[in-house]
């Protein structure tokens, strides 16, 4: 199965499952594959769960919170086209991509994370989003 149909297979699951997706939501999610945004297995997302995508040297790790999560998040914060959003905490970058997604190119979203680490990371992985912007801030 190609990540567009698990992706569609997740979100069938999770709308079954009471979980509120709208077009947009679905759409941003199978527009951006996530693997792009950890270079760790990503299967487990397919199932509803949390994947990693950075780890440091003790073995703490930092994660792709789990879809039912994110569709979740996504749809309580009612997004339109055109909204200019501010996104505390990076995770990896794909929440600020789902995003950027819905709000279009009229919008905006600026991330804000005191991880150096995590922003680096976040930052690699969205140099063609030009209406993303991440940005260290010292504390929260």
């Amino acid at each position: 199965m190609s990540d567009q149909s698990e992706m569609k297979a997740l979100l069938k699951r999770l709308q079954k499952n009471g979980i509120p997706i709208t077009n947009d939501i679905s759409e941003a999610m199978l527009a951006i594959e996530v693997d792009y945004f950890t270079d760790f297995e990503s299967l487990d997302f397919f199932a509803d769960r949390p994947i990693t995508f950075l780890k440091n040297e003790n073995g703490a790790v930092k994660t792709i919170s789990a879809p039912h999560m994110i569709a979740t998040l996504l749809f309580h914060l009612e997004l339109q086209k055109g909204n200019d959003v501010v996104l505390i905490g990076c995770k990896s970058g794909y929440i600020a991509a789902l995003i950027a997604i819905i709000v279009g190119e009229e919008g905006s979203v600026k991330v804000l994370d005191p991880s150096r680490s995590v922003i680096q990371h976040a930052a690699s992985r969205l140099t063609h989003w030009p209406t993303i912007e991440v940005r260290h801030v010292e504390s929260l």
